[in-house]
């Protein structure tokens, strides 16, 4: 029965209705057979209001040191997290990034994130392949403890997100919210490369090839400076803004020299020089944000007061998003999304039916014709020439 209830919650991803009411409606053009066929409304909504994925008597109080605010799905997202990692291998190329499941409600740790389509909502720190957008970690935003706010919250975040990556030398893009010169120099210690755009004031930027007024006037779009320590190259390129960046993978120049499409005055596009970093960048940086555009195409998440069950909608997109990347590399033909989540619906619902026929239940014997007809499938009804008398 689990089984086709969660089969029915990803149905209605793929036929979005405003209401859930409506896929029981008797209205024609509302009806939708494949849900009204499997269950009831009643039996539906007693299932989603006595759902639960931890034993709630067992959560310490709020006022206990070992309060945890997502105890509801804290081990149902982090099993999520195990088979993630377990059953994929990451390509060299990774991106870390901030994404949104939408909440509106009264909750301690609700985010607002001005340049995110979803700007209101729980905010999820996501480490992605870049080519793909497999989710291969990702840790749940709880607010700032206590008064004072945490100090290297990004750091922190990048550290807990590459730990069981270290020493792959994986190459990790992340924007200006993270990276900083300590952290890649970090980074590297552990064999991990990175890449990302800076802000000009991070501690330890080098001052030298921060761009003045009076530079960018003598400068054509395009140009850059450079300055490295080590095997960490700090760039500022001046696009039709400065642009800033920090790098352990990328050369300072390379041959033949690197450059990107940019819109020009004249009207046709045209190629700009740039630093390596920033070619790359733009091809790698966006894993987060593929694996949110998939995700949208038929998300399954649905409007709830209660902040655990958004996450739990999250958590059954992030595991339908990885097995569908993994069954693409698999599988002999290509497959879309579309189709691919219609099979996981076929599975989980087929041959199932949870419907009580109406009035009380017969006490007589069943004879010999009912068994073989009421044995839970479907028969086509024998249709004769002659009439007989009803």
């Amino acid at each position: 029965k689990m089984k086709a209830f969660v089969g029915i919650i990803i149905f209605m991803g793929i036929v979005k209705l405003p209401r859930i009411n409506l896929y029981w409606s008797n209205d024609v053009l509302l009806h939708q057979e494949p849900v009204s066929s499997l269950m009831s409304q009643t039996r539906f909504r007693q299932i989603w209001r006595y759902f639960h994925l931890a034993d709630n008597s067992t959560a310490p109080p709020r006022d206990h040191q070992d309060f945890d605010k997502i105890y509801r799905v804290r081990k149902y997202l982090e099993l999520i997290k195990a088979r993630s990692q377990a059953l994929y291998r990451l390509s060299c190329e990774l991106s870390i990034d901030e994404t949104m499941v939408p909440h509106k409600g009264r909750l301690s740790y609700k985010q607002y994130i001005k340049n995110k389509p979803i700007k209101w909502g729980i905010k999820l720190w996501v480490l992605c392949e870049a080519k793909t957008g497999y989710v291969n970690k990702f840790q749940v935003y709880l607010g700032k403890e206590g008064n004072a706010a945490e100090q290297n919250l990004a750091r922190r975040v990048v550290h807990d997100l590459t730990q069981h990556v270290q020493h792959k030398y994986h190459q990790i893009y992340m924007d200006n919210f993270y990276s900083e010169p300590e952290l890649f120099l970090q980074l590297q210690e552990n064999d991990i490369l990175a890449c990302g755009t800076v802000r000009q004031n991070r501690k330890s930027f080098p001052k030298e090839i921060v761009l003045t007024k009076q530079m960018e006037k003598n400068m054509n779009r395009g140009d850059y400076l450079w300055c490295c320590h080590g095997n960490l190259v700090a760039m500022a390129w001046y696009d039709r803004r400065p642009v800033y960046l920090i790098s352990t993978i990328h050369p300072p120049a390379s041959v033949p020299p690197a450059s990107v499409q940019r819109a020009s005055r004249r009207g046709p596009r045209e190629d700009i020089p740039c630093p390596p970093a920033q070619v790359d960048y733009q091809k790698f940086m966006g894993g987060v944000d593929l694996s949110d555009q998939i995700c949208s195409t038929f998300s399954i998440i649905r409007k709830s007061r209660k902040a655990w069950k958004k996450l739990f909608y999250y958590g059954l997109e992030v595991s339908l998003l990885n097995s569908y990347i993994i069954y693409k590399q698999v599988a002999d033909k290509p497959t879309e999304f579309l189709l691919y989540r219609l099979a996981i619906v076929r599975h989980l619902t087929e041959g199932k039916c949870f419907r009580q026929r109406p009035g009380r239940p017969s006490t007589r014997p069943l004879a010999e014709m009912d068994i073989r007809r009421l044995n839970g499938q479907y028969h086509s009804i024998a249709i004769e020439e002659v009439r007989r008398n009803c």
